[in-house]
């Protein structure tokens, strides 16, 4: 049935699905089961408000899909789309394994004219396949008259990856990795015209023998996560190429999460690209009607 067709009326309550990937949060529409009314921009932006709406990093609507499982349309918070967003894909599959009549552990989706994959792991841990990476790249730009290199590379979305050593010796950054105000900074690069017109996320990495944490500012969202899945692959790919990492690299954003990154590395070329992490349904809500929606 044509849902343009179907009276307002009939399309409330709305149902709802508030998912997690390691901490990147989503508010989750299933068009398969239930009706929904078109979300503009603006109500996105409500929805996804912490504190007024229902709060969340970003909305995923899942549909049917000729060529996959299902179909995934991925918004930011602002209300803005067109990119993956890997963290998302995992809850989308995560949602997709309990309510569709899906009984493989491996998993398709239709998302941004491409497809991709994923597989079940486990009851909360999804892995999911991104694209091959062949470019990648330095870009230098001037923040606050000091002259960052940053490392560019588009693994779904675009990200820039930084040494948080490189922020402390510039001067860029005050105190721990840990405790450091990165929604300034990382709105400055954001915003630099370098990575006009759409601009980039910003990822913070302190890596050592041992351990590798990443802080990621997403555009979008307009301020850090808790987690970006795509980001996390990119800072697995700099490990790689700048600093010989070898695959598998563990990686730990902001939530304490672990991400597992796997690839196979041909010189500049990244292949099998794989992130593995936690994902998880946090609860089942309705939308009344006239909330946020017209």
């Amino acid at each position: 049935m044509d849902q343009s067709k179907i009276n307002i009326q009939q399309k409330f309550p709305v149902r709802f699905t508030k998912v997690s990937g390691a901490g990147n949060d989503f508010i989750l529409f299933d068009t398969f089961n239930h009706l929904i009314p078109f979300f503009e921009e603006d109500t996105i932006q409500k929805l996804c408000e912490r504190g007024n709406g229902i709060g969340a990093d970003g909305i995923l609507i899942l549909s049917p899909s000729s060529i996959a499982d299902f179909q995934l349309k991925y918004f930011n918070a602002d209300g803005t789309s067109g990119m993956l967003c890997a963290n998302g894909a995992r809850c989308a599959i995560i949602y997709a394994r309990k309510f569709f009549d899906i009984k493989e552990t491996k998993i398709s989706i239709e998302c941004c004219g491409q497809v991709f994959y994923g597989e079940i792991l486990d009851e909360n841990n999804i892995k999911f396949k991104l694209n091959d990476v062949t470019i990648t790249e330095f870009t230098n730009i001037i923040v606050n008259n000091a002259e960052l290199n940053l490392f560019f590379v588009n693994t779904g979305a675009p990200h820039t990856v930084i040494p948080f050593e490189m922020l402390k010796t510039l001067g860029l950054a005050e105190g721990t990795f840990d405790d450091f105000h990165l929604d300034k900074t990382g709105t400055e690069i954001r915003n630099h015209p370098a990575f006009e017109p759409n601009g980039t996320n910003v990822n913070v990495i302190e890596f050592n023998e041992t351990e590798v944490k990443i802080r990621s500012f997403e555009k979008g969202v307009e301020k850090e996560t808790l987690a970006c899945g795509t980001g996390i692959a990119a800072a697995a790919i700099y490990l790689a190429k700048v600093h010989n990492y070898r695959s598998p690299i563990e990686i730990i954003p902001k939530s304490g999460k672990k991400f597992i990154v796997e690839f196979d590395k041909n010189e500049n070329k990244f292949e099998n690209i794989h992130l593995t992490g936690e994902a998880k349904i946090i609860y089942y809500g309705e939308i009344v009607e006239k909330l946020f929606c017209r």
